[in-house]
């Protein structure tokens, strides 16, 4: 399998994802928001090397302002 072509494809639907995991940044993608269609639109958040408490502190705080336990995708 080609590395690079695999990179390829996953730029097409996750353009920072890779570049965030090669770097070997802390990340978390919430659900924010759900669009007219029902489906979830996510933020990725990326803070410091090595600050995962305050991703997680941040990730806690956005997850009480807007829940997203139990929500599903319309079908």
């Amino acid at each position: 399998m080609d590395p690079l072509a695999s990179l390829g494809r996953s730029l097409q639907f996750a353009p920072f994802t890779p570049f965030v995991n090669f770097a070997g940044l802390p990340a978390i993608s919430l659900p924010l928001h759900v669009n007219t269609d029902g489906l979830p639109t996510g933020v990725q958040l990326v803070p410091a090397p090595d600050r995962e408490d305050l991703l997680l502190r941040v990730a806690a705080q956005l997850e009480i302002a807007a829940p997203w336990q139990g929500r599903r995708p319309a079908l």
